[in-house]
Order: structure tokens, then C-alpha cells, then sequence
């Protein structure tokens, strides 16, 4: 389509621009901002306390994208500044990294978020980052945004925030546009998770707030609305997750962080869908124009390793000969 053949490039310092079909341009997404921020983080030695909540591992990272090459501790300071340099004020004073592109999901008015819309998720999980970048540079100034968006993605959606509720139990929103009723919001499992774990960070680190507490029993009480056999749904709008957020979204429970036996009958179903994806993908993998590539391509493959097979077998059987009188 005239685009690159790369979904993401970097600047020098470590920013990086994605493209997409959906899209003419590069842009930049805060959440990939703050994902890469937190692996250069891994360059900060000196300060680091791998037994304070906001520098424990995060096992289920595996899963996302890394940055090519070696990465330093001066992509880590300049993406906590950019989350503080991108830090804007809604009308109510709610700190958010705002999104200035549309985006397309199904269930929204116009088949997309509108921008400016904010992510819960994102904003949350910049609270990690921020707190790491405070032990790293002491900038008091990254503990200031990390309240601001710890207050911000703890206020009610219909207040400017990010909190809602399912089925009686606070939620973090993931995909919050200020179209959307309360009710209709998507309330995706992954963003709730890794939500969640920014909040613990603060308060742990604040020593303030009991909210973690009560979003870990959200997460509990909740987590079974997801399950969609040997699949998992990634929101409650009516979407599957496709291969790479079934995958996440059975690691993040797998977690230390949040990990509890009731999640083991579960785990154990959807294991078999981590197992063997290319069967089951198929079946349980949402309807889109990736799953029937992904069919076409196997019919494909396994038509012509037939095909080869029957061609080798052919060449290499004995010539007969006929004898004629």
C-alpha cells in the first residue's frame, strides 16, 4: 500500500513510530512508549530493588515486542520524559496520555475510537514506568504525574476517568472514549490486569490507598466471564482474543504477581489452545480477515506438501518396464 514493511521503527533515543494499514502515516502510541520504556528500564542497576512491586518481573512480557539491538539507560530517560512531556488535563483535571488518532473496534460508534480517546491501561501501566524512572533519576517530577495518573485512572469514566464497574466490581477501562455509554464500554481483560498491577505499584510504593486490594478481587470474582472454552474472550462486547492476546491473556494469570488456584480449572482448558493454536485458532479464533488467511494458508500448505509428497513417491518408485511380444 506504499507503506514500510516493518509495523515499527525507532527513533535514535528509543521512541518508537508504528504504521498499520489502517493508517497513511507513522504515529506514535503511548502505550508502546511506556511497553519499551519499561524494558530500557532494565539498564537502571545502580537503584534498582527487584523486591519492590514496581520492578518485579513481569513474566507475560515475553510475549510482547522487544526493541532491535542493545538499548540503554538513555532510552529509558527520555521515554519517562516523554510520558511527562505528553501528560494533558481533560476539563475535569484528569491526567491522561491522551490518543490523538482514531482507531478501529467494532463495538463503538463508527466502528472506532474517536479521537481523543484515553486507555486506562496505558495510563495505569505509566505509573510503573514512572516509579522506576524516580528511583533511576530521583526527578521528583516523575512521582508527581505517576499521582496525577494514579487519581485520573481511579476517577469515574462519567467523572473523566477510567473506572467503571463489572458486575458490581471496580473495573479499569481499557478503551474509554467519551461517546460511549458506561454500560457499552469494552472492559477488556488484559488492559484490567496489567491496570491493576500499575495501581499496586503506587500504592505499595506510597504507601497509600487501598484500591489494589479491591481490583484484585474484581480480577477474581470476574475472570470466568473470559473464558470461552479452550479460547478466551478478550472484552465483554463479544470479542475473542486472536493468538497473541490468548496467549497473554493465559500467562498474565499465570503470573506470581497475581496467580490463585481458582484460576487452574481454567488454565488447564485453555492450556490445550496455547498447544496447538493452528487447530484451534481456527474454530475458536475470532471472525476476521486474519483468521481466513490463516485457513487459506493452511489449506494451501497442506494441499501442496501432499502434492510434493506424492510427486517424490512417484519419481522415486521403480521404472517397470513392459515387455512386448
Amino acid at each position: 500500500m506504499g507503506g514500510p514493511a516493518t509495523i515499527r521503527e525507532f527513533s535514535p533515543d528509543g521512541i518508537p513510530y508504528s504504521y498499520t494499514a489502517r493508517m497513511r502515516e507513522r504515529f506514535i502510541s503511548p502505550f508502546y512508549v511506556v511497553h519499551y520504556g519499561l524494558i530500557y528500564s532494565d539498564n537502571c542497576i545502580s537503584n534498582k530493588n527487584e523486591s519492590s512491586y514496581h520492578w518485579r518481573l513481569d513474566s507475560s512480557r515475553k510475549y510482547w515486542p522487544f526493541p532491535p539491538g542493545v538499548s540503554s539507560i538513555d532510552q529509558f530517560r527520555t521515554s519517562a520524559d516523554w510520558v511527562i512531556d505528553n501528560i494533558k488535563s481533560d476539563k475535569s483535571g484528569n491526567a491522561h496520555l491522551f490518543y490523538d488518532f482514531d482507531w478501529p473496534y467494532q463495538f463503538y460508534p463508527g466502528g472506532k475510537l474517536e479521537a481523543p480517546w484515553w486507555s486506562g491501561l496505558t495510563d495505569a501501566h505509566a505509573i510503573t514506568l514512572l516509579l522506576r524512572a524516580k528511583d533511576c533519576f530521583g526527578d521528583e517530577a516523575y512521582l508527581s504525574v505517576a499521582t496525577a495518573l494514579y487519581r485520573s485512572v481511579l476517577t469515574p469514566v462519567s467523572r473523566g476517568g477510567s473506572l467503571v464497574l463489572l458486575d458490581g466490581y471496580p473495573w479499569i477501562e481499557e478503551y474509554v472514549d467519551s461517546r460511549v455509554p458506561e454500560e457499552k464500554l469494552s472492559r477488556v481483560f488484559n488492559g484490567m490486569v496489567y491496570a491493576y498491577h500499575g495501581i499496586r505499584a503506587y500504592e505499595e510504593y506510597t504507601k497509600s490507598g487501598d484500591m489494589a486490594d479491591k481490583l484484585l478481587e474484581s480480577i477474581y470474582n470476574n475472570f470466568s466471564k473470559y473464558d470461552a472454552g479452550y479460547w478466551t474472550r478478550y472484552d465483554q462486547n463479544g470479542s475473542i482474543t486472536n493468538i497473541k492476546y490468548n496467549t497473554i491473556t493465559y500467562n498474565i494469570l499465570k503470573d506470581s504477581r497475581i496467580y490463585n488456584e481458582i484460576f487452574d480449572e481454567y488454565l488447564s482448558r485453555w492450556k490445550i489452545g496455547i498447544e496447538f493454536p493452528g487447530f484451534l485458532y481456527p474454530w475458536c479464533g475470532p471472525k476476521s480477515i486474519a483468521k481466513t488467511h490463516f485457513i487459506v494458508t493452511f489449506i494451501m500448505v497442506f494441499v501442496i506438501s501432499t502434492l510434493f509428497v506424492y510427486l517424490v513417491l512417484g519419481l522415486l518408485r521403480p521404472a517397470r518396464c513392459i515387455r512386448r511380444d
